[in-house]
């Protein structure tokens, strides 16, 4: 898929335990078409003997370079003093690794590496044969031949799920991926590879896979087989991923499993990510900022072709608001390559930019800040915070993963401080729920509600339940007041991600959550199904934290910005 979006790596070191081999009863069938490589690199069978002894792998992984120059990334990989044991490719482009009458790059990366490199189709290649490029010494085509160093078991699947409506020769339905994948897990459960590596063009549903403009991208039930693992013993501990571009750069981690997605840019100017991922016999490390290498497929004259590891996220000008491709592409042409670039960027200089980045007067004048604050990871004030009216009442709502019922609405109501939350145990609460929410808005009279979500979520979704269920409405569209757009107005936030959302934006601002580990999707995939079902106090924490601290972020947006002398 060709997307883009900033990246965000994590900043501590994250370890994912993974349970000490335990012998089982009897073995499992043989999986006679994987591929074991000895310590010289050479192909070995498993029947000769036990495999050699391998107590951690240094993996490179990078993906979906379908536009830009390969031979940076070379050169780089040459001259680094760091060499990966195994390089992962995630597919896309895997035919640009062979032009024709040109190099094999995939054998040229893998003379890099200790033991090769291992890669796999995307969904968007050109040819219907695209696993045939995949060849070359020490080259390993890890879809239909998993490979096994010492105890490290690489697995692949290519492509990506059959979701937009046909089925092109990269793309599975759900349940043949499952397949194909369980059927080279199952022999190997009872073997001696402790640690299952998995390279996945598309990433798991939910997990480091939405898009800008088509939703989740990834596969369900591989989403649904890690959230089953039991988090000693995962089937799978580690994914390495793609596919989705504007995700690549990120690190998720879920039930025990690391999601690492590598995938690139879709233009010829934008910069490939490269990230080194430690894995040992019994833990797995996510990588953080210095793991992450971006390098620059053309690079103009003076120009390095990758930042200092202390400088990675300040490389890439998708990381700034409001900087989409069209505008990257104007302001490289005009010499503003990073991050640090536009952050010391006179106005002056920016001006006669204006009509070619379509930007109007003040998000012009905003635009060196937003990026100054990406460059010194601190939030910065733009003007004065237009405060909501005194007497708000501040609301979040918690849905199915398919928004299609309402099973918790929280309220704050800053007039009395009174904290009230509404629970619908089942669908078919739901009613009675809501039933008593209206009432509650009913007791209050003109009341100014404020949520956040940047779509008006709560807004819809509420007057469509009411709706459904014959129940008047709180008012007309807009009643609910998504006040998101106010907050990134007033002020510049570190282009991580989770700042461009709530729990991002107060915790920047010093709100300390209760469940920290909690996000929509875990919440929505915990949504009740009976009336029998209790709700734990973490989600109804969570609900309350979220309510909270969108008030705790007003109340911060209008100190912050009167100190800093913002102007209206």
């Amino acid at each position: 898929m060709k997307r883009r979006k900033t990246g965000f790596t994590h900043r501590s070191k994250t370890k994912v335990r993974i349970a000490p081999k335990r012998t089982p009863a009897r073995r499992g069938p043989r999986a006679t078409s994987v591929l074991a490589i000895d310590e010289r690199g050479i192909i070995a069978t498993r029947r000769k003997g036990a495999p050699f002894s391998v107590d951690s792998l240094t993996l490179l992984a990078f993906s979906d370079v379908e536009e830009q120059d390969l031979r940076p990334v070379l050169a780089w990989l040459r001259a680094s003093k760091r060499k990966p044991d195994f390089i992962l490719y995630a597919g896309d482009g895997v035919d640009r690794f062979r032009p024709e009458g040109g190099p094999n790059y995939f054998e040229l990366f893998a003379k890099e590496a200790r033991f090769g490199l291992g890669a796999i189709a995307g969904n968007d290649e050109e040819s219907e044969k695209a696993r045939a490029y995949i060849t070359g010494e020490r080259v390993y085509e890890l879809h239909t031949c998993p490979v096994g160093i010492g105890k490290f078991a690489i697995l692949g699947l290519d492509g990506a799920p059959a979701n937009r409506g046909y089925l092109n020769p990269h793309e599975h339905l759900e349940a043949d991926a499952r397949e194909h994948l369980i059927s080279h897990i199952r022999p190997r459960l009872g073997n001696d590879d402790n640690v299952r590596i998995l390279c996945s063009h598309a990433p798991p549903w939910g997990m480091l896979d939405d898009s800008r403009h088509q939703g989740h991208l990834g596969w369900q039930w591989l989403a649904e087989e890690i959230l089953r693992s039991h988090r000693s013993d995962p089937r799978l501990s580690l994914i390495v991923c793609g596919h989705v571009h504007n995700r690549g750069g990120e690190v998720d981690s879920h039930n025990g499993v690391l999601v690492v997605n590598a995938a690139s840019g879709s233009r010829r100017s934008d910069p490939i990510p490269m990230v080194w991922i430690a894995v040992a016999e019994n833990v797995v490390t996510a990588p953080v900022a210095e793991d992450w290498r971006w390098i620059r497929p053309t690079v103009p004259v003076g120009i390095r072709e990758e930042l200092p590891a202390s400088a990675w996220e300040c490389y890439d000008l998708h990381k700034v608001p409001g900087v989409q491709d069209s505008r990257a592409s104007v302001l490289i042409d005009a010499g503003i390559i990073s991050v640090y670039d536009l952050a010391n960027t006179q106005l002056s200089k920016l001006q006669p930019l204006r009509a070619r980045l379509s930007m109007g007067a003040s998000e012009l004048t905003a635009l060196p800040i937003r990026a100054r604050a990406c460059a010194e990871s601190r939030p910065i004030a733009l003007r004065q915070f237009r405060r909501p009216e005194v007497g708000a009442i501040y609301i979040d709502i918690e849905t199915d993963l398919k928004q299609s019922w309402i099973w918790l609405i929280g309220c704050l109501d800053e007039t009395t401080g009174e904290f009230r939350q509404f629970v619908a145990r089942g669908p078919s609460a739901e009613r009675r729920m809501l039933k008593k929410f209206r009432e509650y808005a009913a007791a209050r009279p003109n009341p100014r509600w404020i949520s956040y979500s940047n779509c008006l979520f709560e807004d819809r979704v509420i007057s469509a339940r009411l709706s459904f269920h014959g129940l008047a409405p709180l008012g007309g569209p807009g009643t609910i007041a998504d006040i998101y757009s106010e907050i990134h107005g007033a002020m510049a936030f570190p282009t991580v991600p989770e700042s461009q959302g709530l729990k991002g934006a107060a915790t920047v601002l010093g709100f300390h959550y209760r469940q920290p580990a909690l996000n929509g999707f875990d919440v929505g995939l915990l949504a009740p199904t009976g009336e029998t079902e209790s709700i734990s106090k973490a989600l109804l924490e969570y609900n309350e934290d979220d309510v909270r601290s969108l008030k705790y972020v007003v109340d911060e947006l209008a100190r912050r910005c009167r100190e800093h002398g913002g102007s209206e």
